[in-house]
C-alpha cells in the first residue's frame, strides 16, 4: 500500500502540474494520505497549497499544520519554506530558528539562507564566522546564492579583500545559475578593470542568461530575480551598437521594447531611432517605427520621440507630410530640442511645409548649437541621427554665402 500510495503521489503532483487533475481533488488525495502519517504526503500537500497561493486563513493555517509535521517528521525542505512563511510574517527570529533546524538537517538551501541570516543579523545576534563558514559549505555543494553573498562580503571587506575574489565569487554563483550575481557581473564586464577586461558583447550574454532564467520558482529574493527596465534597456544598446556593423538588428529591438513595456520610454525612443535607420521606401517597419515612438508618454522623451517622428514624416514618401513634421518638431523645439531646431531650419531653407525663410533658419541653427552645448544626455537619439558639425556646416555655409536675409560673414563661417 505505501508503494502504492507514493507512485500515486507522483501522478497526483504531475496532473496538478498539467492541470488535468484539479488542486482541490490533488489536496483531498494527499489529505487522506498525509492523515495516514505520510511525511512526504504532507510535505507535498503543504507545498501545493504553497505553490497556489492560497489566501484565506483555513488554507493557510492548513499549510503551516503540514510544512510542520512534515518537518518533525524529518522532511528538511519543510523547514526552508516554513522560514518563508515566517519571513513573510516578519518573523525572523522563527525563520532564523526554521533555517538552522533546515541546516542541520544539512539541506543546501537552509545552510545556504541559514549563514546569510547570521551574516546580516536578521533575527538574532549576528555571527559572522560562523555565517561565512555555512555560506562556504553551501557554496562549494553548488549553491549561487551562498557564492552571491561570499562575492558581496569580499566587495565589503568583512570576508578575502580585493576585487579577483570579488569576481571571483560572483563568475561562480553566475556559473550556478544565480540571476543577481549574472546582472553584476555584466556590469562589471562593461565597466572593465584591472582584473576583468571590458567585454560588452560578454556583458550582454549575462544579461540575457539571466532573462532566460528569470524569477524562477526561489524561496527567498535573494536566490533569484527579475531583470530592471535598465538592465533590458543597457543590453539593448550593446546589441543596437553591433547591429550597425550586421544586419542582425531585430535582437535590439526586441530588447528596446522590452524595456520600454517594463517603464523606460527612451526605450521606444531608441526602437524606433533603430528602425528609421534601417528603413527604405519600400520597408513595412516604417509604420513599426512610429507605432514605437506614439507609445511614449513621459515628457523628456516625447519630445525626443516627437523629432524623430518629424523626420521621418519629412524623409519618408510614403509617410511624407510636411505639415505634420512641423507640428512634431515645433513641439519638440519647445524644450529646446537640438535635432529638432535644426529639422525646422532644414524646412526654413528648403521651403518644406513652409515659405523660404534663410534669416529663420540662421536663428534656429543658433539655436541648435546653444542647445547642442547645453545637453547633457548623451543618449539623446540626435547624437547618433547627425552630429554636431552637420548643424556647424550647414550654419557656415549661410555665412560664407550671404544667403537671403543672412548678412555674409566670411570669417564667422569659417
Amino acid at each position: 500500500t505505501g508503494v502504492v500510495d507514493a507512485y500515486r503521489m507522483q501522478e497526483v503532483e504531475q496532473e496538478i502540474a498539467q492541470s488535468v487533475l484539479s488542486v482541490d481533488d490533488g489536496i483531498k488525495f494527499l489529505e487522506r494520505s498525509a492523515q495516514k502519517g505520510n511525511v512526504n504526503a504532507s510535505f507535498k500537500l503543504a507545498k501545493v497549497l504553497f505553490d497556489n497561493d492560497v489566501e484565506d486563513k483555513a488554507s493557510r493555517r492548513m499549510m503551516l499544520k503540514w510544512f510542520k509535521q512534515s518537518a518533525e517528521g524529518g522532511e528538511p525542505r519543510a523547514w526552508l519554506h516554513l522560514a518563508k512563511i515566517y519571513r513573510e510574517k516578519e518573523k525572523l527570529g522563527r525563520a532564523r530558528k526554521c533555517l538552522r533546524e533546515g541546516a542541520r538537517c544539512n539541506d543546501v538551501e537552509s545552510i545556504a539562507e541559514y549563514g546569510t541570516m547570521l551574516v546580516n543579523g536578521e533575527g538574532g545576534p549576528r555571527k559572522k564566522k560562523t555565517g561565512i563558514v555555512l555560506l562556504k559549505r553551501a557554496a562549494l555543494r553548488g549553491n549561487g546564492a551562498a557564492a552571491h553573498m561570499l562575492g558581496i562580503l569580499c566587495e565589503r571587506g568583512e570576508e578575502d579583500k580585493g576585487k579577483i575574489k570579488y569576481i571571483k565569487w560572483l563568475t561562480r554563483a553566475s556559473e550556478l545559475g544565480h540571476v543577481p550575481s549574472k546582472l553584476l557581473l555584466a556590469h562589471e564586464y562593461l565597466n572593465g578593470s584591472s582584473t576583468l577586461k571590458r567585454d560588452e558583447l560578454g556583458a550582454a550574454k549575462l544579461i540575457m542568461e539571466a532573462d532566460k532564467l528569470g524569477s524562477s520558482s526561489a524561496l527567498s529574493s535573494s536566490l533569484s530575480s527579475s531583470l530592471s527596465a535598465g538592465d533590458y534597456f543597457l543590453c539593448a544598446e550593446i546589441l543596437a551598437k553591433r547591429s550597425f556593423a550586421s544586419s542582425n538588428w531585430t535582437d535590439a529591438l526586441e530588447w528596446y521594447h522590452r524595456a520600454g513595456v517594463k517603464g523606460e520610454d527612451l526605450a521606444f525612443v531608441r526602437a524606433g531611432l533603430l528602425v528609421a535607420m534601417k528603413l527604405n521606401e519600400a520597408s513595412p517597419s516604417i509604420q513599426q517605427a512610429q507605432q514605437l515612438l506614439l507609445n511614449v508618454t513621459r515628457e523628456e522623451e516625447a519630445r525626443e520621440a516627437e523629432a524623430l517622428l518629424g523626420w521621418m514624416h519629412l524623409k519618408f514618401h510614403s509617410i511624407r507630410d510636411p505639415t505634420k513634421a512641423l507640428e512634431l518638431l515645433r513641439s519638440s523645439s519647445s524644450s529646446p530640442h537640438a535635432g529638432a531646431l535644426f529639422l525646422l531650419a532644414c524646412c526654413h531653407l528648403r521651403g518644406a511645409g513652409v515659405p523660404t525663410d534663410e534669416e529663420e533658419a540662421a536663428k534656429l541653427l543658433q539655436q541648435a548649437l546653444k542647445s547642442w552645448s547645453a545637453s547633457s544626455r548623451r543618449r539623446s537619439f540626435s547624437h547618433s541621427l547627425w552630429r554636431l558639425c552637420d548643424i556647424q556646416f550647414t550654419l557656415g555655409q549661410m555665412y560664407l554665402q550671404g544667403c537671403g536675409d543672412v548678412q555674409q560673414d566670411v570669417s564667422r563661417g569659417l
